[in-house]
Protein backbone atom coordinates (compact mmCIF):
# COMPACT_ATOMS: atom_id res chain seq x y z
CA UNK A 1 0.00 0.00 0.00
CA UNK A 2 1.85 3.83 -1.33
CA UNK A 3 1.10 6.51 1.48
CA UNK A 4 -0.20 9.55 0.17
CA UNK A 5 -0.31 12.98 2.15
CA UNK A 6 -3.25 14.25 3.16
CA UNK A 7 -4.47 16.86 0.83
CA UNK A 8 -4.33 20.43 2.09
CA UNK A 9 -7.45 22.69 2.01
CA UNK A 10 -7.12 25.57 -0.77
CA UNK A 11 -5.00 28.23 0.50
CA UNK A 12 -5.84 31.87 1.11
CA UNK A 13 -5.21 34.02 -2.09
CA UNK A 14 -1.72 34.53 -1.95
CA UNK A 15 -0.26 37.31 -4.20
CA UNK A 16 2.04 36.11 -6.72
CA UNK A 17 5.82 36.61 -6.46
CA UNK A 18 6.71 37.25 -10.09
CA UNK A 19 3.92 39.52 -11.18
CA UNK A 20 2.17 40.69 -7.74
CA UNK A 21 -1.44 39.26 -9.22
CA UNK A 22 -3.80 38.41 -5.98
CA UNK A 23 -5.92 35.90 -7.99
CA UNK A 24 -3.99 32.68 -7.21
CA UNK A 25 -6.05 29.25 -7.32
CA UNK A 26 -4.65 25.80 -5.94
CA UNK A 27 -3.66 23.30 -8.83
CA UNK A 28 -3.61 19.67 -8.20
CA UNK A 29 -0.67 18.27 -6.83
CA UNK A 30 1.00 14.90 -5.23
CA UNK A 31 2.84 17.08 -2.91
CA UNK A 32 1.67 17.81 0.48
CA UNK A 33 1.69 21.55 0.31
CA UNK A 34 -0.43 23.49 -1.98
CA UNK A 35 0.69 24.56 -5.45
CA UNK A 36 -0.34 27.61 -6.57
CA UNK A 37 -1.23 28.84 -10.33
CA UNK A 38 -1.25 32.45 -10.76
CA UNK A 39 -4.42 33.40 -13.16
CA UNK A 40 -2.24 36.38 -14.39
CA UNK A 41 0.45 35.25 -15.61
CA UNK A 42 1.16 31.35 -15.07
CA UNK A 43 3.28 31.12 -12.59
CA UNK A 44 2.98 28.34 -10.08
CA UNK A 45 4.48 28.57 -6.85
CA UNK A 46 4.08 26.65 -2.86
CA UNK A 47 3.87 28.90 -0.30
CA UNK A 48 6.35 28.70 2.29
CA UNK A 49 5.39 26.42 5.24
CA UNK A 50 5.34 28.63 8.30
CA UNK A 51 7.30 27.04 10.98
CA UNK A 52 8.73 23.65 9.38
CA UNK A 53 12.30 23.33 10.06
CA UNK A 54 14.29 20.09 8.40
CA UNK A 55 15.27 17.66 11.23
CA UNK A 56 18.75 18.65 13.63
CA UNK A 57 20.45 16.22 11.08
CA UNK A 58 19.56 17.27 8.01
CA UNK A 59 23.22 19.61 7.62
CA UNK A 60 25.62 16.52 9.23
CA UNK A 61 26.35 15.28 5.64
CA UNK A 62 27.11 18.54 3.63
CA UNK A 63 29.49 19.50 7.25
CA UNK A 64 31.26 16.57 7.19
CA UNK A 65 31.65 16.84 3.32
CA UNK A 66 33.30 20.20 3.63
CA UNK A 67 30.19 21.56 1.02
CA UNK A 68 28.83 24.33 4.12
CA UNK A 69 30.58 27.54 3.20
CA UNK A 70 32.64 28.14 6.03
CA UNK A 71 33.28 32.44 5.51
CA UNK A 72 31.79 34.71 8.21
CA UNK A 73 28.66 36.47 6.74
CA UNK A 74 30.30 39.79 6.43
CA UNK A 75 33.34 38.45 4.44
CA UNK A 76 30.70 36.21 2.60
CA UNK A 77 29.15 38.98 1.66
CA UNK A 78 31.66 41.15 0.37
CA UNK A 79 33.00 38.53 -2.09
CA UNK A 80 29.34 38.11 -3.24
CA UNK A 81 29.20 41.60 -3.71
CA UNK A 82 32.28 42.28 -5.87
CA UNK A 83 30.93 39.18 -7.88
CA UNK A 84 27.69 41.23 -8.25
CA UNK A 85 29.59 44.08 -9.39
CA UNK A 86 31.72 42.05 -12.16
CA UNK A 87 28.22 40.62 -13.03
CA UNK A 88 26.87 43.84 -13.78
CA UNK A 89 29.39 45.33 -15.61
CA UNK A 90 29.08 42.60 -18.47
CA UNK A 91 24.93 42.81 -18.45
CA UNK A 92 22.99 43.63 -21.32
CA UNK A 93 20.00 45.92 -20.87
CA UNK A 94 16.46 43.88 -20.61
CA UNK A 95 15.05 40.94 -18.79
CA UNK A 96 15.81 38.35 -17.19
CA UNK A 97 14.30 34.89 -16.94
CA UNK A 98 15.32 32.99 -13.85
CA UNK A 99 14.53 29.71 -13.89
Amino acid sequence: MVAMAARSADPPAAACPACGDGHARATPTAFADPLLLCAACGHRWIVDPAGREPPSGFYDDLHEKGLINPLPDDVRRDFLDERLQLIEEWRRPGTLLDV
